[in-house]
Parts: structure tokens; C-alpha cells; sequence
């Protein structure tokens, strides 16, 4: 699950890292979300503003986009508080230590 207080930027990877038997695995993936992923505010909006920012050709364009996104993102976050937020990529990072753990 994941939860947060704040966010300034968009989100653009997750990392997920994993120690067993004295080893550290590493898995670093982008912070988008599927469709089918995409069920709170939240996510609708990250998910949405992820795809406008991976798809603008222009640096400018890409920082009014990060910008904006991450004052909406706020918002949304504090409207909802204590709620899970980015359900989706919390199952997407789970699958992901499964998939690091799995004998």
C-alpha cells in the first residue's frame, strides 16, 4: 500500500528493492499505471498526467505538465488523507518483490 502526506513532482519511477539470503535485488520500473489500474482520484489523475508527460515533445511543455500535476496531486492527496493511495502501483510493485522472492 502506499500512502503520503505530499508530492511536488510527478512520479516517473518506482523502485523496488528486495534483500534476501544477504543479497539486494533491484527492480526500477516506470510509475505508470494501466487502465485497468487506475481506480481512485488519485490514480486517474497520475495516470493521465503520466501519459501527457511521456507523450510531450517539449521540455517546457514537460515541466508546465510536472508542475501542474503535482499541485493537482496535492490537492487530491489531501482530499482524500488516510485513504491508500495508487492502489494500482502498489500492486504493481507487489507483483514485482513476488516476483524477486519467488524460489
Amino acid at each position: 500500500m502506499v500512502k503520503g502526506r505530499s508530492l511536488t513532482r510527478l512520479p516517473l519511477h518506482i523502485v523496488v528493492a528486495v534483500v534476501r539470503n544477504g543479497l539486494v535485488y533491484l527492480s526500477l520500473f516506470p510509475a505508470s499505471l494501466e487502465a485497468e489500474d487506475a481506480t481512485t482520484p488519485c490514480d486517474i489523475l497520475w495516470s493521465e498526467a503520466s501519459e501527457r508527460y511521456r507523450s510531450a515533445d517539449d521540455l517546457d511543455a514537460r515541466r508546465d505538465i510536472d508542475a501542474a500535476t503535482g499541485e493537482q496531486l496535492e490537492r487530491c492527496m489531501k482530499v482524500h488523507a488516510g485513504e491508500p493511495l495508487f492502489p494500482g502501483l502498489g500492486r504493481r510493485a507487489q507483483r514485482t518483490v513476488n516476483t524477486l522472492t519467488a524460489d
